[in-house]
């Protein structure tokens, strides 16, 4: 399970997020990026029902993240990425993604091409014994 999220640049900040937890993560994320932005577009991609429930609860008992216009897509980076809008992203991280995809470099590609002029790409990993050999095709 992982989740994508992604935000939005006019007068606001635009993030891309591909995420593993229940948004925990992110809403550090987001608390850091409100400190310099009065609004932020949010859009979260994951396959998990459960996970998305899960980020939900969280967004709904952080008064912090009022600013944050969340938009949830319950897919696949593949799904997503097939019917891709054009919408390009200031951000876009991906937490354990790289684990759950066939193609890696085509799921980075991809991240890559939605990100704006300027944009950022952060992918992260977690680093244990269970993990080793997981990004290996």
């Amino acid at each position: 399970m992982y989740n994508c999220t992604a935000l939005h640049c006019q007068t606001s900040e635009t993030f891309f997020w591909f995420y593993h937890f229940k948004g925990e993560v992110d809403s550090a994320i987001l608390r850091k990026i409100l400190q310099r932005q009065s609004s932020v577009y949010n859009r979260v991609v994951e396959p998990s029902e459960e996970m998305i429930k899960g980020f939900k609860a969280l967004v709904q008992h952080d008064t912090s993240l009022g600013a944050v216009k969340f938009d949830w897509r319950q897919q696949t980076a593949e799904e997503y990425f097939s019917r891709s809008d054009g919408t390009k992203f200031d951000l876009a991280h991906a937490i354990h993604v790289l684990y759950h995809v066939e193609d890696h470099h085509a799921t980075l590609r991809n991240m890559w091409e939605q990100l704006a002029e300027g944009g950022h790409l952060l992918p992260f990993f977690l680093r244990t014994k269970e993990a080793r050999g997981k990004l290996v095709p």
